[in-house]
């Protein structure tokens, strides 16, 4: 969501104007070491569909999902296979409509 807002500069009647955006959600990914499962919680203004990305660290994705989120809060389980290499991990959430990167995060698989 992006918004105009006007600002009065000095006592004349010159208004600037300037995009401001404003990000219609939250994400938070825990925890950042994980055995075999890892938690995403989302707060949300409207519905959203979203694509969940597990990459390694030479940027292949080694699992992908895609979620279906609901107005207001939403909490996911994500689980991992126990033959997941331990290793360093980028979790990467993407918008499913237009692809914009919404949030990610590096984790370690313990």
């Amino acid at each position: 969501i992006t918004r105009k807002v006007g600002v009065c500069v000095g006592t004349s009647e010159t208004t600037a104007v300037r995009d401001v955006a404003e990000t219609d959600y939250s994400i938070k990914i825990y925890p950042t070491v994980f055995e075999n499962q890892l938690n995403v919680s989302t707060t949300n203004i409207d519905s959203k569909s979203i694509v969940i990305n597990l990459e390694n660290m030479l940027g292949q994705v080694v699992m992908q999902k895609r979620y279906d989120l609901q107005q207001g809060t939403n909490t996911l389980t994500l689980n991992y296979p126990a033959s997941l290499p331990q290793q360093l991990y980028l979790v990467e959430i993407k918008d499913a409509m237009n692809g914009k990167k919404l949030a990610y995060k590096k984790v370690v698989k313990k």
